[in-house]
């Protein structure tokens, strides 16, 4: 598996949204790290949030709960976390599977 690369960008910018991208493997060895360090941003910003997994190879149960929770948090804080993935992404494909891309913000781009 590859190794987790996040790229986070507009955190500083309140009238953006804060975008994070993912690319490589999102899974219980890196996910933990990650949702903390996304937690811990999204209550310091103030913009809503884009999370960016169209390059994301791979994720497990884990990884999956990152995503929850920070779609959680920003719920909390009356923000929106937006989730951007492709339809050829087996990523994507776990969501669907999983029914979760029912409960996430998860908008397809081609």
């Amino acid at each position: 598996m590859r190794n987790l690369q996040v790229t986070f960008k507009n955190k500083t910018n309140p009238h953006l949204p804060f975008t994070v991208e993912l690319e490589g493997s999102l899974h219980e060895m890196n996910a933990i790290n990650f949702k903390n360090d996304l937690l811990n941003i999204i209550t310091e910003i103030s913009s809503d949030c884009i999370v960016n997994i169209s390059s994301l190879a791979a994720i497990d149960v884990t990884g999956l709960n990152a995503l929850i929770m920070a779609h959680r948090g920003m719920e909390k804080a009356g923000r929106k976390l937006q989730i951007v993935s492709s339809p050829i992404n087996p990523v994507d494909h776990f969501l669907r599977l999983s029914k979760f891309d029912k409960h996430l913000n998860v908008l397809r781009a081609s």
